[in-house]
């Protein structure tokens, strides 16, 4: 029982030391993969988005875009 006891605590002390505070700043910006964000939120990497993106102002493509499946656009387009 002893041991049982001693290999709780220790796995206890393990997980707390390599536990992530993941915390959200109220102001400021926000990095996944970087640690300093230039934008509110700043991803270095890839994106999975497995339902719905809905951008209500502007979508920039800085470099090569791709798009595999039906492409729908309801807009006035600018060129």
């Amino acid at each position: 029982m002893k041991k049982i006891a001693t290999l709780f605590l220790i796995s206890a002390f393990v997980f707390t030391v390599n536990a992530q505070d993941n915390t959200i700043p109220t102001a400021g910006n926000v990095g996944i993969g970087t640690l300093n964000p230039s934008s509110r939120l700043d991803v270095n990497g890839t994106v999975k988005i497995d339902s719905c993106l809905i951008v209500m102002d502007t979508v920039i493509f800085e470099k090569k875009a791709r798009m595999e499946g039906d492409v729908r656009i309801e807009a006035n387009l600018y060129l």
